[in-house]
């Protein structure tokens, strides 16, 4: 029976992740300038996520938030009243959403240690957040640790490596009960 031609891009969508890998330790055996092509193609596509740097990120943008902004936005409005709490909370959030939802990416795509050190990343900036002086913590209330308890039932809900979510547990509970 005649085989069918098939597209390097049919090729790749019918191998599997370890045919695939196989494939690519073999032509980055077959010579050192190939070898150095993969690897160059590789640190494009694969990144390493740091938890400082995470933490880093989400302290910033928490620290951006401006109490005038927040009551600005709040009590009586032509729509009606918005609540500043509930409004104080929501603008919290929106402010950490890009870190949380790249940690539930990951997790989506079985990225689990990167995830971990998202999720590690984004308590470790809540944490911090919520031990500094900003002004908007006024506002916001328990929103930092009742926050970072979501982030972690989130993660632990979607790894299932006991390892991994002892690690993320023993982090939150240290800076909760320091």
């Amino acid at each position: 029976m005649p085989r069918r031609k098939l597209s390097p891009d049919a090729l790749m969508d019918l191998a599997g992740d370890d045919q695939i890998r196989r494939c690519l330790l073999h032509l980055a055996s077959s010579s050192p300038a190939i070898r150095m092509q993969v690897e160059d193609c590789l640190k494009k596509q694969v990144q390493i996520y740091d938890r400082e740097a995470i933490a880093g990120s989400v302290y910033a943008g928490l620290s951006c938030l401006d109490v005038e902004e927040l009551w600005a936005q709040s009590g009586g409005t032509r729509d009606g009243y918005v609540d500043v709490n509930e409004k104080a909370y929501e603008m919290f959030i929106e402010s950490v959403d890009d870190e949380v939802e790249q940690m539930k990416k990951l997790l989506e795509f079985s990225q689990y240690p990167d995830a971990q050190e998202y999720c590690m990343g984004i308590i470790l900036g809540l944490d911090r957040y919520n031990k500094s002086e900003a002004e908007f913590l006024d506002w916001s209330g328990d929103t930092p640790l009742e926050y970072m308890e979501e982030v972690v039932d989130e993660y632990k809900k979607l790894d299932k490596n006991p390892r991994r979510r002892k690690e993320v547990d023993d982090l939150y509970q240290a800076l909760i009960n320091p």
